[in-house]
Protein backbone atom coordinates (compact mmCIF):
# COMPACT_ATOMS: atom_id res chain seq x y z
CA UNK A 1 0.00 0.00 0.00
CA UNK A 2 2.61 2.29 0.91
CA UNK A 3 4.57 1.41 -2.75
CA UNK A 4 1.26 2.19 -4.31
CA UNK A 5 0.80 6.23 -2.39
CA UNK A 6 4.38 6.71 -3.35
CA UNK A 7 3.54 5.87 -7.06
CA UNK A 8 0.48 7.78 -6.84
CA UNK A 9 2.08 10.81 -5.26
CA UNK A 10 5.14 11.33 -8.52
CA UNK A 11 2.80 10.41 -10.39
CA UNK A 12 0.34 13.44 -9.08
CA UNK A 13 3.91 15.47 -9.15
CA UNK A 14 4.86 14.66 -12.60
CA UNK A 15 1.24 15.75 -13.82
CA UNK A 16 1.53 19.13 -11.84
CA UNK A 17 4.70 19.64 -13.84
CA UNK A 18 3.23 18.76 -17.11
CA UNK A 19 0.64 21.33 -16.62
CA UNK A 20 2.83 24.15 -15.40
CA UNK A 21 5.14 23.70 -18.29
CA UNK A 22 2.60 23.64 -21.08
CA UNK A 23 1.54 26.89 -22.49
CA UNK A 24 -1.75 27.74 -24.99
CA UNK A 25 0.27 30.08 -27.53
CA UNK A 26 -2.52 32.82 -28.61
CA UNK A 27 -1.90 36.07 -29.71
CA UNK A 28 -2.66 38.73 -26.69
CA UNK A 29 -1.12 42.05 -28.16
CA UNK A 30 -2.18 45.42 -26.04
CA UNK A 31 -4.31 47.28 -28.77
CA UNK A 32 -2.38 50.32 -29.92
CA UNK A 33 0.93 49.49 -28.08
CA UNK A 34 4.07 49.71 -30.95
CA UNK A 35 6.75 46.67 -30.07
CA UNK A 36 9.97 46.78 -31.71
CA UNK A 37 11.02 43.54 -33.56
CA UNK A 38 13.59 42.44 -35.75
CA UNK A 39 13.61 40.26 -38.71
CA UNK A 40 17.26 38.79 -40.12
CA UNK A 41 17.06 36.59 -43.54
CA UNK A 42 20.22 34.61 -44.51
CA UNK A 43 19.64 33.17 -48.33
CA UNK A 44 22.12 31.18 -50.06
CA UNK A 45 21.12 30.64 -53.22
CA UNK A 46 22.99 28.04 -55.23
CA UNK A 47 23.44 28.97 -59.32
CA UNK A 48 26.89 29.20 -62.03
CA UNK A 49 27.28 32.33 -60.01
CA UNK A 50 26.56 31.40 -56.70
CA UNK A 51 24.72 34.62 -54.33
CA UNK A 52 24.59 34.68 -49.90
CA UNK A 53 22.84 37.44 -48.99
CA UNK A 54 22.21 38.62 -45.03
CA UNK A 55 19.25 40.78 -44.67
CA UNK A 56 18.53 42.54 -41.16
CA UNK A 57 15.03 44.29 -41.02
CA UNK A 58 13.96 46.32 -38.10
CA UNK A 59 10.36 46.90 -37.89
CA UNK A 60 7.72 48.22 -35.79
CA UNK A 61 4.02 46.41 -35.03
CA UNK A 62 1.03 47.77 -33.21
CA UNK A 63 -1.80 45.90 -33.03
CA UNK A 64 -4.69 48.91 -33.93
CA UNK A 65 -8.27 46.59 -33.60
CA UNK A 66 -9.60 43.33 -33.11
CA UNK A 67 -12.24 43.01 -36.68
CA UNK A 68 -14.10 39.67 -36.34
CA UNK A 69 -11.82 37.61 -33.73
CA UNK A 70 -9.12 38.34 -36.08
CA UNK A 71 -6.33 40.96 -34.77
CA UNK A 72 -5.62 43.90 -37.62
CA UNK A 73 -1.78 44.95 -36.92
CA UNK A 74 0.31 47.84 -38.70
CA UNK A 75 4.20 47.01 -39.08
CA UNK A 76 6.29 50.22 -40.21
CA UNK A 77 9.87 49.42 -41.51
CA UNK A 78 12.33 51.75 -39.98
CA UNK A 79 15.68 50.28 -41.36
CA UNK A 80 17.16 47.64 -43.67
CA UNK A 81 20.56 46.51 -43.85
CA UNK A 82 21.96 44.05 -46.23
CA UNK A 83 25.54 42.45 -47.06
CA UNK A 84 25.44 40.60 -50.26
CA UNK A 85 28.08 38.21 -51.68
CA UNK A 86 28.05 37.38 -55.59
CA UNK A 87 31.40 35.88 -56.93
CA UNK A 88 34.14 38.44 -55.82
CA UNK A 89 31.97 40.78 -55.43
CA UNK A 90 30.94 42.03 -52.18
CA UNK A 91 28.19 44.51 -51.50
CA UNK A 92 26.45 46.03 -48.13
CA UNK A 93 23.79 47.92 -47.71
CA UNK A 94 22.45 50.23 -45.06
CA UNK A 95 19.52 52.02 -45.21
CA UNK A 96 20.29 54.74 -42.47
CA UNK A 97 23.51 55.55 -44.35
CA UNK A 98 24.32 57.21 -48.07
CA UNK A 99 24.66 54.68 -50.29
CA UNK A 100 27.87 55.51 -52.33
CA UNK A 101 28.60 52.23 -54.26
CA UNK A 102 26.52 51.96 -57.46
CA UNK A 103 25.35 48.29 -56.29
CA UNK A 104 23.97 50.23 -53.06
CA UNK A 105 22.66 52.67 -54.62
CA UNK A 106 20.50 50.32 -57.00
CA UNK A 107 19.39 48.37 -53.63
CA UNK A 108 18.51 51.79 -52.15
CA UNK A 109 16.30 52.57 -54.95
CA UNK A 110 14.40 49.39 -53.69
CA UNK A 111 13.87 49.33 -50.35
CA UNK A 112 14.14 53.31 -49.68
CA UNK A 113 10.08 53.82 -50.50
CA UNK A 114 9.41 51.33 -48.17
CA UNK A 115 10.89 52.63 -45.28
CA UNK A 116 8.55 54.59 -42.99
CA UNK A 117 5.64 52.82 -44.92
CA UNK A 118 3.11 50.72 -43.38
CA UNK A 119 2.26 47.19 -44.09
CA UNK A 120 -1.53 46.06 -42.61
CA UNK A 121 -2.37 42.55 -41.81
CA UNK A 122 -5.04 40.74 -40.46
CA UNK A 123 -4.06 37.79 -38.53
CA UNK A 124 -6.22 34.87 -36.31
CA UNK A 125 -5.38 34.71 -32.73
CA UNK A 126 -3.15 31.16 -33.11
CA UNK A 127 -0.73 33.58 -35.25
CA UNK A 128 -2.54 32.67 -39.25
CA UNK A 129 -1.67 35.59 -41.91
CA UNK A 130 -5.55 35.58 -43.26
CA UNK A 131 -4.54 39.06 -45.37
CA UNK A 132 -1.51 41.68 -46.17
CA UNK A 133 -2.00 44.63 -47.44
CA UNK A 134 1.53 45.96 -48.75
CA UNK A 135 1.98 50.22 -49.28
CA UNK A 136 1.34 51.27 -52.86
CA UNK A 137 4.54 52.79 -53.64
CA UNK A 138 5.40 50.95 -56.95
CA UNK A 139 7.63 48.21 -57.63
CA UNK A 140 9.78 47.33 -54.88
CA UNK A 141 11.33 44.40 -53.70
CA UNK A 142 8.81 43.18 -51.24
CA UNK A 143 5.46 40.85 -51.98
CA UNK A 144 3.23 39.69 -49.40
CA UNK A 145 5.65 36.85 -50.06
CA UNK A 146 8.19 38.49 -47.83
CA UNK A 147 5.43 38.72 -44.68
CA UNK A 148 3.49 35.64 -45.09
CA UNK A 149 5.83 34.09 -42.62
CA UNK A 150 5.91 37.23 -40.14
CA UNK A 151 4.03 35.52 -37.81
CA UNK A 152 4.29 32.12 -36.66
CA UNK A 153 0.91 29.93 -36.52
CA UNK A 154 0.51 28.20 -33.41
CA UNK A 155 -0.93 24.66 -32.17
CA UNK A 156 -4.45 24.63 -31.68
CA UNK A 157 -3.67 22.69 -28.37
CA UNK A 158 -1.15 23.68 -25.25
CA UNK A 159 2.57 22.48 -25.10
CA UNK A 160 5.48 22.03 -23.63
CA UNK A 161 9.27 22.41 -24.17
CA UNK A 162 10.34 19.83 -26.64
CA UNK A 163 7.35 19.50 -28.69
CA UNK A 164 6.24 19.84 -31.84
CA UNK A 165 3.75 20.79 -34.49
CA UNK A 166 3.76 21.36 -38.18
CA UNK A 167 2.05 24.24 -39.64
CA UNK A 168 1.89 25.34 -43.67
CA UNK A 169 1.81 28.78 -45.62
CA UNK A 170 0.39 28.92 -48.23
CA UNK A 171 2.94 32.03 -51.04
CA UNK A 172 1.29 33.85 -53.18
CA UNK A 173 3.50 36.22 -56.09
CA UNK A 174 6.39 34.03 -55.87
CA UNK A 175 7.37 32.39 -59.06
CA UNK A 176 9.70 29.66 -57.08
CA UNK A 177 8.17 29.22 -54.12
CA UNK A 178 4.03 28.55 -53.17
CA UNK A 179 4.17 27.04 -50.32
CA UNK A 180 5.73 26.53 -46.89
CA UNK A 181 5.31 23.53 -44.60
CA UNK A 182 7.44 23.60 -41.50
CA UNK A 183 7.98 21.42 -38.46
CA UNK A 184 7.56 23.93 -35.24
CA UNK A 185 9.22 22.82 -31.95
CA UNK A 186 8.73 25.02 -28.74
CA UNK A 187 12.68 24.43 -28.15
CA UNK A 188 12.68 26.25 -24.37
CA UNK A 189 11.51 28.92 -21.77
CA UNK A 190 14.54 31.71 -21.33
CA UNK A 191 14.25 35.13 -19.35
CA UNK A 192 13.83 36.94 -22.94
CA UNK A 193 10.87 34.76 -23.68
CA UNK A 194 9.81 31.64 -25.17
CA UNK A 195 11.86 29.80 -28.14
CA UNK A 196 10.34 28.45 -31.05
CA UNK A 197 12.71 26.47 -33.62
CA UNK A 198 11.77 25.34 -37.07
CA UNK A 199 12.79 23.39 -40.08
CA UNK A 200 10.54 23.22 -43.12
CA UNK A 201 10.80 22.84 -46.88
CA UNK A 202 9.81 25.02 -49.72
CA UNK A 203 7.69 23.78 -52.73
CA UNK A 204 7.22 25.63 -55.82
CA UNK A 205 3.66 25.92 -57.56
CA UNK A 206 4.02 22.25 -59.22
CA UNK A 207 4.71 20.61 -55.60
CA UNK A 208 7.74 19.70 -55.88
CA UNK A 209 10.22 20.87 -53.31
CA UNK A 210 12.71 23.76 -54.46
CA UNK A 211 14.87 24.34 -51.03
CA UNK A 212 14.72 24.33 -47.47
CA UNK A 213 14.26 26.36 -44.54
CA UNK A 214 15.25 26.60 -41.40
CA UNK A 215 15.22 29.39 -38.48
CA UNK A 216 13.63 30.56 -34.82
CA UNK A 217 11.30 32.81 -33.00
CA UNK A 218 12.15 34.68 -29.75
CA UNK A 219 8.07 35.06 -28.79
CA UNK A 220 7.28 37.60 -26.00
CA UNK A 221 6.09 35.68 -22.56
CA UNK A 222 2.79 37.96 -22.40
CA UNK A 223 1.70 38.66 -25.86
CA UNK A 224 3.48 36.04 -27.91
CA UNK A 225 4.20 38.72 -30.35
CA UNK A 226 7.81 37.84 -31.73
CA UNK A 227 10.65 39.82 -30.75
CA UNK A 228 13.22 38.65 -33.28
CA UNK A 229 12.84 35.69 -35.56
CA UNK A 230 15.88 34.53 -37.92
CA UNK A 231 15.53 32.40 -41.07
CA UNK A 232 18.08 30.79 -43.35
CA UNK A 233 17.18 29.33 -46.91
Amino acid sequence: MKKFFVAAIAMYVGLTCYAQDAVEFKLNPDIGKTQQSTMVIKTDIDSPQPVVMDVNMNTSSASTKIEEGNIVFETTINSVKMDMQSGMETVSYNSQEASTDETAKLIDNQFRPLIGQKIIASVSPKGKTLDIILPDVGDNTLSTSNFSNQFLEFPEHAISPGESWTSSTEVEDNPVMAKMELNNTFKEITDKGYVITYTGTLLDPQGKQSGAVEGEYLLDTKTFMPVSSKSVI
